[in-house]
């Protein structure tokens, strides 16, 4: 079945029922009918044989259109009736005014895409969502735990400041939920649990660091311990582990499962040795998930294949993809 943008078509009439609605959602395609930066532009995100890539990375120069190509698709998930299609009983369109996204859902038989706006009630973490994870993220303010924090994902979500900088609540959520579910366990074997869950995130990145907990004072921070055992709280990271830690937690938090994760410029702040590691640390946050992810850096696409890559090329006729079958004498890939 087809997406179009905003998008509710709906035929179901008990709330139960919607745990079935969708084992996984991922983009096929995106077509553009002149558009203002892409003109007519199509981009499709499968492979050589027609299988839709878990994992698409999108290259190209300053004012190829990365950035925006990553806002269409995250703004065409907005839910609106009017722009929604069935073309296969498998796939369904969503077109806002300028473009069509493709998009295809596993098991879809009771026919919607949001749940949320359709129903009117808390929209459940175990159901798809699309992310997008801008660039420009500051973090450098970190709120102290707040035991009152209600989060609740949303099924279209940005990752911004107003989520970073609540990690520690979310930290501390996941340890009191913990402690409820293992009531024989010590309140410090749940916190090594829990910390020991975040870690191993980024085992692949041989990190001196690891999370240890949060701190005790009025501030209540995330707490860390470097391979001498020194311990400090999240403002001693460097730039580079802060982007990683923040931007990581903040999809764990999501639960993201079944989703598409929108990544534009993953690499920011990162030596080149993570940034050939970073994608492999995205994939390992959920199940089942479609990474589309725009960058500059020649180190992120060091480890993956001519049919995930996406070459973005502007020229004096505009915006146009690069052949992939010209990729290997351009990008070695």
């Amino acid at each position: 079945m087809e997406v179009k943008k905003n998008s509710t078509l709906l035929s179901l009439e008990r709330k139960e029922e919607i745990k079935e609605w969708c084992d996984y959602m991922k983009l096929e395609k995106i077509k553009f009918n002149n558009h203002e930066v892409f003109n007519d532009l199509e981009i499709e995100f499968k492979d050589n044989k027609g299988k839709i890539l878990d994992t698409i990375v999108v290259i190209g120069e300053n004012g190829s259109g990365k950035t925006t190509l990553l806002k269409c698709i995250y703004d065409s998930f907005e839910i609106d009736e009017r722009g929604y299609k069935e073309v296969e009983d498998d796939k369904v369109e969503l077109t806002p005014d300028l473009y069509t996204s493709t998009v295809k859902l596993e098991k879809d038989e009771i026919g919607m895409l949001s749940p949320e706006f359709a129903y009117g009630f808390e929209y459940d973490s175990t159901y798809p969502k699309v992310v997008y994870m801008p660039t420009e993220i500051n973090f450098e303010k970190i709120n102290k735990v707040d035991n009152t924090l209600n989060f609740t994902p949303h099924f279209q979500n940005i990752v911004d400041q107003n989520m970073t900088q609540n990690i520690p609540s979310f930290i501390a959520t996941k340890i009191n939920k913990e402690i409820f579910k293992n009531r024989n366990k010590t309140i410090g074997e749940v916190i090594d649990k829990v910390c020991d869950d975040i870690n191993s995130i980024f085992s692949i990145m041989n990190l001196d660091i690891k999370l240890v907990g949060l701190s005790e004072t009025s501030e209540t921070k995330p707490i860390f311990r470097n391979g001498l055992g020194k311990e400090f709280d999240i403002t001693g990271l460097s730039s580079g582990e802060k982007q990683l830690f923040l931007r990581a937690l903040a999809l764990k938090f999501l639960e993201v499962n079944n989703s598409i994760i929108l990544i534009d410029e993953p690499e920011i702040s990162l030596h080149p040795e993570w940034q050939s590691k970073i994608i492999d640390v995205y994939k390992s946050i959920g199940n089942n998930n479609q990474l589309i992810i725009a960058t500059h850096s020649p180190h992120v696409i060091g480890n993956i294949t001519a049919n995930e890559l996406r070459v973005m090329k502007k020229d004096n006729n505009g915006i146009r993809l690069i052949d992939n079958d010209k990729l290997n004498e351009t990008y070695g890939v």
